[in-house]
């Protein structure tokens, strides 16, 4: 179990960075155009020429947040996999609140996930911490001020258009560490378990 976590903490950690790589690439090719067709003119090349630059610049930013898009989408599957399975150690804790089913799910839900993100990354943290505590598990729970970035950096994205991508590379960031420090409290849990 602890193997598959730790291969998809760094699937998430790969595809996240690959992903807000290619996103910014094809943001600054995208600025680049604007700025050239608005603030500068090229008398080098025909009217012709300089369309078929464009269109050919404008594809490929295109073509790179397609591939970054379909990249991002995997590592938040492998993101809400790896929420799923911390959730999965804590089920039996008597003050776990939320079901690993519950807790990624809803988080598929329009505008609802907002709020839920909240409950499923902030309570992960106080469950977990209080389930640690309980079964005397010496490990420490994910930040719940990591966690509470998360979500307030989540209701950043979805309300801002500006800075969008320092916000998601903040948030990706973020989330890595949330991750990291679950896992380590999850591989304390199935230790102790094994023991």
């Amino acid at each position: 179990m602890i193997k598959s976590l730790k291969g998809y903490l760094i699937l998430y950690c790969v595809t996240a960075v690959i992903s807000m790589i290619l996103f910014t690439v094809a943001l600054c090719q995208g600025i680049a155009i604007f700025v050239d067709t608005y603030y500068f003119s090229s008398n080098n090349l025909s009217i012709v020429g300089q369309n078929s630059v464009k269109v050919q610049g404008i594809v490929m930013a295109l073509t790179l947040f397609i591939i970054a898009l379909v990249i991002f989408i995997l590592s938040i599957i492998f993101s809400m996999i790896l929420l799923y399975y911390f959730w999965e150690s804590i089920k039996d804790g008597s003050s776990t609140r939320i079901s690993p089913g519950k807790a990624v799910g809803f988080m598929f839900i329009p505008f609802f996930n907002l709020y839920w993100s909240f409950q499923a990354y902030v309570g992960l943290s106080a469950d977990m911490k209080s389930y640690l505590e309980e079964n005397k598990i010496s490990a420490r729970a994910p930040s719940n001020l990591v966690g509470g970035g998360i979500v307030i950096l989540s209701v950043f994205l979805v309300f801002s258009a500006k800075g969008v991508i320092i916000l998601l590379w903040i948030s990706i960031i973020l989330n890595m560490l949330f991750l990291f420090q679950g896992y380590s409290a999850v591989k304390a849990i199935y230790e102790a378990e094994d023991r």
